[in-house]
């Protein structure tokens, strides 16, 4: 069985899109699948809106309440919600292709081996700005691949549980809500299934299209500084468990950013913009070591 899981927080109009995608796709044959909507604690008319897809869907749809904040923990509570031995995330923001899941259950089938598979993410609304998004069309075998988190996205990932218990899940010190480090819980969760020696695969068939709505320049830098705050404190987090290929990804960054910003052909916006992205990056950094010990 696969099991569809959505983690959503006070997103209940974009989230009718979602299911309304969901019910449009074309199934894969042969095989059971359910969606499990988890609602992050909202105020909106999330739950009424989840109930009445439910009373209408041609498919198991369970809705489940977690009252913690924080997308890691919504996450984890919809595998431990689900019956599938393949868990397919979505996020609440997105609409999926007609044949996501029938193209998610065929790499499966396909690949006993395969742990983790993440897929294309395009702009829903071509005026939002190209960000969030991975829109290439190479497929690309991820398997040790300690930076795969720039392939992979969590809006569009799909994972066996059995690699999921073995990595022990999304880990909530990271990720939006979770009071620690507002970004990242994809990224950390990828690089720890890379480490148990899988397959992991991008496949640029499976393809969601993400409607952010995001257009406006201040809110787009605080989305970059959110993601590079999240970075360092992975970074930091496996530097001091002596990962020396996460310190030598750490390294180049630091130093590709700031070689452009005391390039003399760096533009003054363009060299605030990579001085606000490495004081995130220390930031991150910074609070990772001084409020959490290693897992």
């Amino acid at each position: 069985m696969i099991s569809i899981v959505v983690t959503t927080y006070n997103r209940a109009d974009r989230l009718e899109n979602l299911l309304a995608s969901i019910a449009r796709m074309h199934p894969p044959v042969g095989v059971d699948w359910e969606v499990v909507l988890v609602d992050n604690n909202s105020t909106d008319a999330t739950r009424d809106v989840v109930l009445r897809f439910a009373e209408g869907a041609a498919f198991p749809v369970r809705y489940a309440f977690e009252g913690i904040q924080g997308i890691a923990y919504g996450r984890n509570r919809g595998v431990a919600e689900a019956a599938g031995d393949i868990i397919a995330c979505v996020d609440d923001d997105c609409v999926v292709d007609e044949s996501w899941l029938a193209s998610i259950a065929g790499e499966f089938a396909r690949d006993e081996r395969l742990l983790l598979l993440g897929g294309r993410v395009e702009l829903f609304d071509p005026a939002d700005a190209p960000m969030t998004i991975r829109t290439s069309r190479e497929r690309r075998d991820l398997s040790g691949d300690p930076a795969v988190f720039h392939h992979l996205i969590g809006c569009n990932l799909a994972f066996r549980r059995s690699a999921y218990e073995r990595a022990g899940g999304f880990d909530p010190r990271y990720g939006s809500g979770s009071g620690i480090l507002p970004s990242n819980e994809d990224t950390e969760f990828c690089y720890r299934i890379v480490r148990l020696g899988g397959a992991v695969l991008y496949a640029p068939e499976v393809v969601v299209y993400h409607h952010h709505g995001r257009r406006d320049p201040a809110v787009l830098a605080a989305l970059r500084k959110s993601y590079a705050t999240g970075r360092g404190g992975f970074y930091a987090d496996y530097i001091r468990r002596s990962d020396w290929r996460i310190a030598r990804m750490a390294c180049g960054e630091l130093i590709e950013r700031l070689l452009e910003v005391i390039s003399p052909r760096t533009s003054a916006s363009r060299r605030a913009e990579q001085i606000s992205i490495l004081r995130a990056l220390w930031h991150g950094a910074g609070v990772m070591l001084r409020h959490s010990a290693p897992r």
